[in-house]
């Protein structure tokens, strides 16, 4: 037996479950964990280094872009590839539960802006820009 369905009768029923969808803030889907953001700036040049702990907790594959800061100055990510010398990368792709460490001296974020006019101990609100969109997170100002 051979059940025939009308499209219009398919499309009410459907129609009376709510979808699924991704908001458009970002901040509601979070696809990775940010921990340990500090800001350290620059005594003698107009750039800040931020060091911190990037987790993927998405199911899929997250490809790290960038920073935006409130200046919109851009960042680059640096990986030190000997004792003196550091690449830039233009993107930085994580795995499932893989974690990036840019605490540590061989991966920072360079920010192209001093931050020298913000006190230390204050807080600043940046965006970690990724290939499916961007997360709000605080960084801590350190000291000089």
């Amino acid at each position: 037996m051979k059940i025939l369905l009308h499209p219009i009768l398919v499309f009410l029923f459907l129609s009376q479950f709510p979808a699924l969808a991704f908001a458009d803030d970002p901040s509601v889907y979070q696809t990775v964990e940010i921990e340990h953001a500090v800001i350290t700036p620059s005594k003698s040049s107009d750039k800040s280094l931020l060091k911190l702990f990037v987790r993927n907790v998405s199911s899929g594959n997250v490809t790290i872009l960038g920073i935006s800061s409130p200046s919109k100055a851009g960042a680059t990510i640096l990986v030190k590839v000997d004792e003196n010398k550091y690449s830039e990368l233009s993107s930085l792709t994580l795995t499932t539960e893989e974690g990036g460490d840019f605490t540590s001296s061989h991966m920072v974020f360079r920010l192209e802006d001093s931050f020298n006019s913000l006190k230390a101990n204050k807080k600043l609100q940046l965006k970690l820009i990724m290939s499916n969109g961007e997360i709000p997170f605080t960084a801590h100002i350190a000291e000089r």
